[in-house]
């Protein structure tokens, strides 16, 4: 049965003996960097979803909202001084 090299760092010792393990095992460190640059690539091919037009509405709603509520703030603080 094969540990992922994830798993292997975890079970280091932790402090200055993790950093001599990993200095001993650089395969480990460099098995451990190509993973994550494989999952880096996975991650970017997939790309973005478009938006259903129910979400960009409520997004939309949120902005005027917030913006809203920033003029009722300022005209608050105006009103106050």
């Amino acid at each position: 049965m094969s540990t992922s090299t994830s798993e292997l760092l975890y079970t280091l010792p932790q402090g200055r003996n993790q950093l001599k393990e990993l200095h001993e095992r650089p395969e480990l460190v460099a098995q451990t960097l190509e993973e994550h640059q494989e999952a880096i690539e996975k991650i970017s091919k997939l790309g973005l979803r478009p938006l259903s037009p129910m979400l960009k509405v409520t997004i939309w709603g949120l902005r005027l909202y917030v913006l809203f509520m920033v003029v009722v703030v300022i005209v608050s603080a105006i009103q106050n001084v």
